[in-house]
């Protein structure tokens, strides 16, 4: 490659041999900077760019809170379906009766299986604790409980009125709804 550089003598290949574009100046011949002037940013222009970094900072935590509120409601509404499969399929499969309680004051569900010698917990949750949401019913708490065909007796004590029971999961300004039919059927809606 050296032989490269002896037709070429304009190029170097080396920027410590290129040949200085300018010359450098002696100290004393640089410019001073001209009294009553310094270094640095005016005010005006730091007031700027503090208001404009506010104004940012604004848009995006309005915009991560709805994002948030959403995701909490989401998962809320995804879990109380997972929840009332998990009863239904204890029914069924145990040939028990099973009572899904719908805990309106407390924000919670939970899955009782009804036995002769007493209720057995077998899974429950705090939707307030879990992901910050509130849990409302219009009736209260309420019981749906589950035969061992895997069908909701409206008999049952606690069991909720009216043609469909709707639970509502609220976060900041979003919801999301959850129907459950008179024979047990859950809807996401």
């Amino acid at each position: 490659m050296a032989w490269f550089w002896q037709f070429h003598p304009g190029m170097h290949p080396s920027p410590s041999r290129r040949p200085e574009s300018r010359p450098r100046l002696r100290p004393e011949l640089r410019s001073r900077p001209r009294p009553g002037r310094r270094d640095g940013f005016t005010l005006l222009e730091m007031l700027t760019v503090i208001v404009i970094g506010g104004v940012l900072t604004g848009i995006v935590l309005n915009s991560f809170s709805r994002v948030r509120g959403q995701l909490s409601t989401r998962s809320a509404q995804s879990n109380f379906m997972g929840l009332h499969a998990q009863a239904r399929a204890f029914a069924v499969e145990r040939g028990v009766l099973v009572r899904l309680v719908v805990d309106e004051a407390n924000d919670r569900v939970r899955i009782e299986v009804l036995a002769p010698d007493g209720v057995d917990v077998r899974n429950q949750m705090d939707f307030r604790e879990a992901f910050g949401v509130d849990m409302v019913t219009g009736q209260g708490s309420v019981n749906i409980c589950f035969t061992p065909r895997g069908i909701a007796n409206p008999a049952c004590a606690g069991a909720f009125t009216g043609n469909s029971l709707v639970v509502r999961f609220d976060a900041a300004d979003r919801s999301r709804t959850v129907t459950v039919f008179p024979m047990g059927q859950a809807r996401e809606g």
